[in-house]
Order: structure tokens, then C-alpha cells, then sequence
């Protein structure tokens, strides 16, 4: 059976001749650990789906894009046709050309939804005393445009600002624009790392900021066999712990870390979700 061909040495009329599900994993390339882990499961849940939907082929293509022109890209399905993102209600899309097909399995059972606070160095002291969700309405946060997190921190009466992009966040922050930024548990170390001097930028030790953030894989709304395909072999996975056990593998140090017993935790709600998907739903919840 034919897995992982790369994306230059596959023909289109290859693919249609053999029958086999193709597949092109969008890798954004700002979250290395993260696009490793989720190659990794797409990867798994196509092996796991083999000897019900048949062969596939599989590609990994970096490419900078925009929310938006992924979004279209996926439909289009040239370049790539399967992504990751925070699940979001297809009806807060405004645009139908940016509606993708959402694969309803958590992909990384609201590890995503667990954030470190960065802040300029100048700025530890004064929230290092954050201990509740009321303490945060005191202060702002940056979050790109377009974002998901941008409409949870509101709905918390949180001030946001959303004026930047995701290339100028961190240059943003290291002026002092805003108060802080709630970077993924996964993805800090790759935060901290693009501060313009070493050690400007740093997390708030002890303190995690929580809230139910599910992320799925989205495929071209015009295939729903690759969207059925991904849930059948992402519930096998899910549900003989294989996810589980993936996940301990690519992100133990942060796992260990949500599990030590001085970090406080501040829970946010994210109303945008239904309610097969709030926290009660995900794994790694932190009970205070």
C-alpha cells in the first residue's frame, strides 16, 4: 500500500490511476513541535483508516499563509487540502469561500487551550500577582486578526488588542503595545525564542491561563470522504488511547509542568463553542 510519497514525485493522474485518497498536510511553520505531533497523528489516523477506506497518499507543505487564504486553499485543494485549527462554528465564517469541512475529533485534547502569559521583562512584577479572571481585566492582550482567542478573551471582558499579524505579535510586545500574550503551552519556548534581545520576553512563572480550545483538522467542503475518512480513524485512535499516548510523547515536559503542584490555574469561557465540545468534554482539565 502506497503511504507517504513527497508532493514533486506524485502525478495528479497517478493518484486518480491508483485510487488513493490524497492528502496535503499544511504546515504553517511557526509551531514546529506542534506541526510534528500533528503530521505524526494525520499520519496514524490514515494508517488506522487503511483497511476500511483503501490507500492514500501524503505530503507535508510549508507554506506561509494567511487565515483567510488557507482557508481558500483547502477548498481549492490544489496546494493543500487538509489543515489544523481551532474548532470554530462554520456559520462565524463570513465568507462561504473560507468555509473548510471540519473533522469533529480533538486532535489535541485542549492541550492548545492551556496558556503562559509573556510579557516584556519590565513588566514580571506587576503581573505576577495575577491570580483570578477579574485580576486579567486589568490588563491587555495581543492576539492577531482574525484569531479565535480574540472573541474568548472579549467574551471574559478582557481587553484585546488585535492590530497586528502573526509576523508582528512579538514586535508588538517587546514595545510594550500591550500588557501580554497568552502563548500556547506547546508553542512558548518557539515565542520566547524570536524576542529581538535575548531574555526581553518572558513567561509569568506559575500561571496558566485555561480555556476549552479543541482543535480539528479541516478538509475541502466539497470532500466529504476525506472529512469521513480522518473521523473514523482519528475515534479508533482516540478511543484505544493512542492519541493519549502520542501526545505524552511529543509534549511531556508540558504535560509534567500543567502537573506540578505550585501552578494556578485561571479558567476562561469560550461561548463560541457548542456543547459536546466545552471543557468538560476534554481531557486535561485542571480542577482548582
Amino acid at each position: 500500500m502506497q503511504k507517504i510519497i513527497p508532493v514533486l514525485l506524485l502525478s495528479l493522474s497517478s493518484q486518480i490511476a491508483w485510487g488513493a485518497d490524497v492528502y496535503k498536510y499544511w504546515d504553517w511553520g511557526n509551531s514546529p513541535a506542534r506541526e510534528n505531533y500533528e503530521y505524526a497523528l494525520l499520519t496514524m489516523a490514515l494508517e488506522a483508516s487503511a483497511e476500511t477506506y483503501g490507500p492514500y497518499t501524503l505530503a507535508r507543505v510549508r507554506k506561509e499563509l494567511s487565515t483567510n487564504r488557507v482557508r481558500r486553499e483547502i477548498n481549492a485543494g490544489n496546494i493543500i487540502n487538509v489543515r489544523s485549527g481551532p474548532y470554530l462554528r462554520l456559520s462565524n465564517i463570513e465568507n462561504p469561500e473560507e468555509v473548510n469541512l471540519p473533522v469533529t475529533v480533538p486532535i489535541m485534547q485542549n492541550l492548545l487551550g492551556y496558556r503562559r502569559l509573556v510579557v516584556h521583562k519590565e513588566n514580571v512584577d506587576t503581573l505576577s500577582h495575577i491570580r483570578k479572571r477579574d485580576d486579567l481585566t486589568q490588563f491587555s492582550v495581543g492576539l492577531a486578526r482574525g484569531w479565535v482567542d480574540v472573541d474568548i478573551f472579549r467574551a471574559n471582558n478582557i481587553k484585546v488588542d488585535d492590530s497586528a499579524n502573526v509576523a508582528t505579535l512579538i514586535d508588538m510586545l517587546e514595545l510594550k503595545r500591550f500588557d501580554f500574550f497568552p502563548a500556547s503551552i506547546v508553542g512558548l519556548e518557539t515565542v520566547l525564542d524570536r524576542a529581538s534581545e535575548q531574555g526581553d520576553l518572558v513567561a509569568i512563572p506559575d500561571l496558566v491561563v485555561v480555556y476549552p480550545f479543541p482543535v480539528v483538522f479541516y478538509v475541502p467542503k466539497a470532500k466529504p470522504r476525506l472529512a469521513e475518512r480522518l473521523q473514523f480513524g482519528l475515534q479508533v485512535l482516540t478511543d484505544s488511547g493512542e492519541v493519549a499516548q502520542l501526545l505524552q510523547r511529543h509534549f511531556i515536559q508540558e504535560l509534567n509542568y500543567l502537573h506540578s503542584e505550585n501552578v494556578h490555574f485561571i479558567t476562561l469561557s469560550n461561548p463560541l463553542l457548542p456543547g459536546d465540545l466545552q471543557m468538560s468534554h476534554l481531557p486535561f482539565y485542571p480542577k482548582d
